[in-house]
């Protein structure tokens, strides 16, 4: 509920200023659910599903509304929950690499944006 709240604080400003940008960053189990995640999996398919009907509500008001879905993170909460190995953090994405994508969007043409994008690290193996 947090997405839908913070989008409703923030949305009037933006269609005042007919323009803006709002990047809800998910998971890639919001894609595919998992065995062991399905409540997880469920509140991320929602959140996919409230990014896609805003972006269709708002595009009018030239407002750019997309959806990251990054595989495991290297958090210090994926290294205490045993999703990545401590000292093999490297391998897997890091909180820059999706700055660095949220960066290059801001800064495209705003006749274009990316409605969906989604990260998975090369070779975490």
């Amino acid at each position: 509920m947090g997405t839908y709240y913070a989008t409703r604080a923030i949305l009037p400003q933006l269609i005042e200023k007919n323009c803006g940008d709002i990047i809800n960053i998910l998971s890639t189990n919001g894609l595919n659910g998992a065995a062991t995640s399905s409540a997880y999996s469920a509140s991320k398919f929602g959140v996919i599903g409230l990014t896609e009907s805003l972006a269709q509500e708002v595009r009018r008001n030239n407002i750019r509304v997309t959806v990251l879905t990054p595989s495991t993170v290297a958090t210090e909460l994926a290294i205490k929950t045993n999703l990545i190995a401590e000292n093999n953090e490297q391998k897997y994405m890091q909180l820059e690499d999706i700055a660095e994508f949220i960066v290059s969007q801001l800064k495209l043409h705003p006749r274009i944006y990316v409605k969906t994008a989604s990260f998975l690290a090369t070779n975490p193996f």
